[in-house]
């Protein structure tokens, strides 16, 4: 095996270490979008969780309420109000 043959032992290890140098020089350059990317979502995790946990508390009645009112307009046959009312899934979501 010739020096000039790109796969002579120390033309790989010169290839390992440039590799090395701009894979480190790439990561240098990233880490710190990366760490403010990181602080930014556990930020926002942890404002979700607060969100989550106060819409959690006022919401405590409503699948239960729900519930009740599909019951009462099933026991109407639908009629409420002099307006018959649509059909829905008990529990669903008026928004889908």
């Amino acid at each position: 095996m010739q020096k000039s043959d790109p796969f002579h032992p120390d033309n790989m290890k010169a290839q390992f270490h440039e590799l090395t140098q701009q894979i480190n020089a790439i990561e240098a350059e990233s880490a710190p979008l990366r760490k403010a990317r990181d602080d930014y979502a556990n930020n926002a995790m942890k404002e979700e969780k607060k969100m989550n946990a106060r819409i959690k508390e006022i919401e405590k009645d409503l699948y239960d309420m729900k519930v009740k009112k599909a019951i009462l307009a099933r026991a109407l046959g639908n009629f409420v109000g002099g307006v018959k009312a649509e059909p829905a899934a008990i529990g669903a979501n008026p928004a889908e």
